[in-house]
């Protein structure tokens, strides 16, 4: 843009669902937006756009609000000229969705932010099909709800994994009746039996092919930030819940109210004078204001009964009557019908019973937030300046797609844990509410030995342990930074974003950004790969990610990014014949330790490098290796054998890395549990059935010493700096994270006699996930955001 001014102002483009209580929050959030500066591009049918209120708008921003009209497809049995709910019957909403989704309807789209290419596009629930093509173009993303967190949060994380293709895994009516499995704070608000099956049957895939449902979370997938019509002072608890459930930010513009005077850029309030004039006249609980909505059609039956109960009466809520500000009439829970009697009494309870007391002293209180217009305002701060990186959500979670050669991430004091912290010690404590991080079903890339309760284990409670070191926190957004502290608003923004899960994939994938990330190892370095992906893939539409199994690799890409996480079998790090990932050999083993050249010629250039080995190596006390002439084959103790391995491998990074834009990490042993006895003596078992972590000091004899010791003597030895991740420790309290009976033996599940027979074919080596792998990637995770570099 021509000045540096110009370049602090954005062109927003906005996209609401056809219908007049959509449009009208997206035109008052726009002209928000306008009087910041930014140009909007407010986009929607031709007829709509006629209809819309514009002599709301001041005088000052109608040029800074530009309205972009595109056509609606005419197709069968959706009346000519029907652009928006309120044109057609309700039965017929369905037909207007199918024109919505009209490859035509897109393509007009699709030219409009080719040719303008507008810095964000903020869309609405409808719109399933508008992420790819924002994507393609470069354009950021947020989906502007006009629905409250407590509805959104109630249909629960999305069920639109990879593998299910748009296919519907609807709830029944009584399930959105009783509160939801996933709330993890006490709450009775839920639906009515009569709202379920209303709700529902708009949930059921209908003539445009998906279901409401299906809209919404891909909505919610393919934003980078959810923007909604709503407030922490009203609804906090909700508003986290939905940021936890579908890792972006959660980000409450306010309850939109309209002015309560006349402003000073001339804004028309005729309308709000005469009423304001109107109830001046009226005496003190003479008036009951009844709001319907806009897409609410009472039957004949509903409006008498109504009038009737204020006749007798001489108000309607259900998260405000959880808070006591509102008082929800009573209703018939099949049908939703009510009676002028419940009205009547509801009013009165209200207006004139004593008992109602707390409800007004609540509702003055609440008033006083309501009517707060800055407060319900706070949009604007996060969207001005976005471009001058001075915005929140550009700081906390950078602006996907602006950036392809590095982009600015901003990593704030609460990211990095302090220095001089050992996060390796500490202890595991139960957390059912922010883990696991990701769930089996929602990640296809999960081999089956990992896949416990797919596998039939009966019990799930190693998913919920979080590790807590001693002395520090890993990364977690749980302090207001004092940044602007003297700012309410910001503030509340702020206290937003930071009581987040304190892993962020956004943040993770943006600090890997045009980098590859690969893990090399065994089978047990695999699972932290897997982790990892699954950790992050959430976050990524289907079809800006890809996995590929090359030998002897598997290959994660988010193409968006272009972020590569990869894992490399070499289960000694050096060469042997145990090289191929499939078709290897487990008893019969030859390592060739002072060749690693084939390896390396993967690795040459990886960005960042993580390391492991071990479990390979104890088999035995001695191993079969060659070293100097690969035909001379002799016996050596494991300890030599790994040294001088060790050291092969330290002479490559010495050779092939750069320190500067490299980084290396080497992971210490994955302990075994293989004996009961050590942690409960007398006992004569392994792993199979354990349900808790040990307590209190414990180091197993899997965990070998002396390798250890020759680990850190060969990193101490290195010219480039390796990051040690001491993992060992916070793993051997996991006697109850392995995959035991519920994992794979040469290839296969186990069978049920093989089950049968825990002793003998109980896997107390690999663990499940989602588990303790996660937390090593956690760690990972946490050194990661340290290092990285604030670019400014």
């Amino acid at each position: 843009m021509a000045t540096s001014d110009d370049s602090k102002k954005l062109h927003i483009a906005m996209f609401p669902w056809l219908a007049f209580g959509h449009l009208l929050p997206y035109l008052d959030l726009a002209k928000l937006l306008a009087q910041k500066g930014h140009t909007i591009s407010f986009i929607s049918t031709p007829r709509n756009l006629n209809r819309l209120p514009k002599f709301k708008i001041p005088p000052n921003l109608l040029s800074s609000i530009n309205f972009v009209p595109i056509s609606l497809p005419q197709i069968e049995n959706l009346p000519q000229n029907a652009e928006s709910t309120t044109d057609v019957p309700y039965d017929t909403v369905p037909y207007l969705k199918q024109a919505f989704d009209h490859t035509k309807f897109q393509q007009q789209f699709a030219s409009f932010i080719q040719t303008t290419k507008p810095d964000w596009i903020i869309y609405d629930f409808a719109h399933h099909w508008l992420p790819p093509i924002a994507i393609k173009h470069g354009v950021s993303r947020a989906f502007f709800s006009i629905f409250n967190a407590w509805s959104l949060a109630n249909f629960g994380p999305s069920p639109y994994d990879d593998e299910m293709d748009g296919q519907d895994s609807t709830p029944k009516p009584e399930h959105l009746t009783v509160p939801r499995k996933w709330v993890p704070f006490k709450s009775n608000v839920t639906f009515r039996l009569h709202e379920a099956k209303k709700i529902l049957n708009s949930l059921n895939p209908n003539v445009s092919g998906v279901s409401d449902l299906f809209r919404v979370h891909k909505a919610f997938l393919g934003c980078e930030v959810l923007l909604i019509r709503s407030c922490v002072q009203v609804e906090a608890e909700w508003i986290q819940l939905l940021q936890d459930m579908y890792r972006r930010p959660v980000v409450p513009v306010g309850l939109l109210p309209p002015p309560l005077h006349v402003s000073d850029n001339g804004e028309n309030n005729d309308m709000w004078q005469e009423i304001s004039s109107l109830l001046d006249k009226q005496k003190k609980n003479s008036v009951v204001y009844i709001a319907l909505g806009s897409e609410v059609e009472p039957s004949q039956d509903d409006f008498t009964e109504l009038a009737h109960g204020l006749e007798l009466s001489g108000l309607n809520a259900r998260v405000l009557e959880e808070k006591k500000v509102g008082l929800e009439i009573p209703r018939n829970e099949e049908d939703g019908s009510f009676t002028r009697d419940s009205v009547a009494e509801s009013i009165r309870l209200l207006v004139v019973d004593e008992e109602g007391g707390v409800y007004r002293e609540n509702v003055k209180e609440m008033s006083l937030i309501f009517a707060d217009e800055d407060l319900h305002r706070t949009v604007q701060l996060v969207l001005n300046d976005l471009k001058s990186q001075q915005s929140y959500i550009f700081w906390f979670y950078g602006n996907v797609g602006k950036y392809k050669e590095g982009k600015p991430v901003f990593i704030v004091p609460e990211d990095r844990y302090e220095e001089g912290c050992n996060v390796f010690e500490g202890k595991w404590v139960w957390d059912n509410v922010t883990y696991p991080l990701y769930k089996e079903e929602s990640c296809p890339y999960l081999v089956k030995q990992t896949t416990c309760l797919r596998n039939g284990r009966p019990d799930s409670s190693y998913r919920n342990w979080r590790w807590q070191p001693s002395s520090c926190n890993l990364p977690r957004y749980n302090s207001v930074l004092s940044l602007y502290e003297n700012d309410a608003s910001s503030q509340i923004i702020i206290s937003i974003f930071l009581r987040v899960c304190r892993f962020y994939p956004l943040k993770l994938l943006d600090v890997l950004r045009n980098k590859r990330l690969m893990f090399v190892g065994d089978s047990v370095q695999r699972s932290q790969f897997e982790s990892m992906v699954c950790m992050i893939q959430s976050v990524i539409l289907k079809e800006n990610k890809s996995f590929h199994r090359i030998h002897p690799m598997k290959i994660f890409k988010a193409k968006e990014y272009n972020v590569s996480i990869e894992y490399y079998w070499a289960p000694f790090i050096v060469e042997s014949i145990s090289d191929h990932a499939t078709n290897h050999t487990v008893f019969k083993r030859l390592v060739h330790l002072d060749s690693i050249a084939k390896h390396g010629k993967s690795w040459a250039g990886v960005d960042i490098l993580v390391f492991e080995s071990y479990i390979w190596w104890m088999h035995q006390p001695l191993i079969n290796a060659t070293f100097g002439s690969p035909e001379k084959i002799q016996e050596y103790k494991v300890p030599s054998a790994y040294k001088l391995a060790l050291e092969t491998w330290a002479n490559w990074l010495e050779s092939n890395i750069n320190p500067r834009t490299q980084e290396v990490f080497f992971m210490s042993m994955s302990p075994t549990h293989l004996w009961s006895w050590e942690w409960n003596p007398g006992s004569d078992a392994n792993c199979f059935n354990e349900t808790h972590p040990i307590q209190g000091s414990y180091w197993g004899t899997g965990s070998n010493f002396e390798i250890m010791g020759i680990v850190g003597n060969v990193l101490k030895q290195l010219k480039i700096n390796v990051n040690f991740m001491n993992i060992t420790q916070l793993s051997e309290y996991r006697k109850d994270a392995h995959t035991t009976v519920y994992g794979e033996r040469k290839g296969k599940l186990l069978t049920k006699e093989q089950r049968a027979d825990p002793k003998t074919f109980g896997d107390c080596i690999h663990w499940c996930l989602p588990g303790v792998p996660d937390t090593w990637n956690e760690i990972l995770y946490a050194n990661l955001l340290k290092k990285h570099q604030n670019i400014f």
